[in-house]
């Protein structure tokens, strides 16, 4: 998913993506797009409207597929993150 993002960020209107997940109403999805945006370093602005748009807690998790417990929490968006750095950065060489 990071590799996605990361390769088709120029061409994405993130503020669209934005309007389409507050559109959804799930409080997750948004959480889960400003978390794997903020570690790509990517779209600072809607990070910060996605942090302030957030209801945290309660917290949710990352990737509810991973057999991985959990590793840490991000406050800012009020994730459990059970996925490693290495495994969600790991084609960039981490």
């Amino acid at each position: 998913m990071t590799k996605s993002i990361w390769d088709t960020g120029d061409d994405v209107d993130w503020d669209a993506v934005l309007d389409v997940a507050k559109e959804l109403g799930s409080n997750v999805v948004l959480k889960r797009l400003g978390f794997l945006l903020s570690k790509l370093d990517m779209e600072e602005k809607v990070c910060k409207k996605i942090q302030n748009i957030v209801k945290k807690p309660p917290y949710d998790i990352l990737d509810f597929h991973s057999g991985y417990p959990k590793i840490t929490t991000s406050k800012e968006y009020g994730l459990v993150v059970n996925v490693e750095d290495r495994t969600l950065l790991g084609w960039m060489g981490y």
